[in-house]
This record gives C-alpha cells, structure tokens and sequence, in this order.
C-alpha cells in the first residue's frame, strides 16, 4: 500500500517539475553597424506573449541578469540579456572600452540599442 502511495507522489512530483523545466538559454549575436552585440535570450514556450530587454549597468556585462532572467523565465517572461557596447564581449574591432567613450560611443550605444529592440521585436 505505502508503495504504490509513494509511487503515486513520486509520479505527481515528476509532472510539477516537469512545469518549471526552463528552455535552454541560447547566446546570441545581434549585428549593429560596427560591432556585434553578445547576447542571451531566455525563452519561454510559444504559447507566452511576454518578454523584456534586461540592461545592465555602466560598467557591468549582461551575466548581472543571469539569475533574474531564469527567474522570469520560469514566471513564463521571455528574457534577453546583452552587453552594452564596451562592455563584456560586445567590444568594437578598436577595442576600446567604456571608460574611454567620448560623445560620439555614446551616441553609437543609443544606436546599439535600437538595434537590439529592433531584434527584439522580431524574436
């Protein structure tokens, strides 16, 4: 009787786990005009219409989002992380970093993410 008690909960256990299985995130590379932007998406199953453009910081890389984009993704929210330009891997062929942007990088990151929006909305 105990056994096919614990048979019954272990099966029942299996199928509410099987709810919170979370779809491989998959790395991404979004072309921009002068570089290629690193990304990952967190994606959900079909059936679900939601999904956001995480943003790190000045001075981070998209990996600060890792734990909330799973954490969405469970939640059935899409998710896409990416690297600001100079930032993580989403480095231009000059290599140069945040820390040197003048004017003009700024004015290219606010072109990257139309870039990325732009993908986005295709996804």
């Amino acid at each position: 009787m105990y056994r096919i008690l614990l048979a019954g909960l272990l099966l029942l256990a299996q199928l509410g786990a099987a709810e919170y299985r979370l779809l491989r995130a998959q790395k991404l590379e979004i072309p921009a005009a002068d570089l290629t932007i690193s990304a990952t998406y967190y994606p959900v199953s079909a059936s679900q219409n939601y999904a956001v453009i995480l943003i790190h910081a000045l001075g981070r890389n998209r990996g600060d989002w890792n734990d909330l984009a799973k954490y969405l993704q469970k939640e059935g929210i899409a998710a896409l992380t990416f690297d600001l330009r100079g930032h993580g891997e989403s480095i231009a062929a000059d290599q140069r970093g945040w820390r040197l942007f003048q004017d003009a990088e700024y004015q290219e990151l606010n072109a990257n993410l139309a870039a990325v929006y732009a993908y986005a909305v295709q996804k």
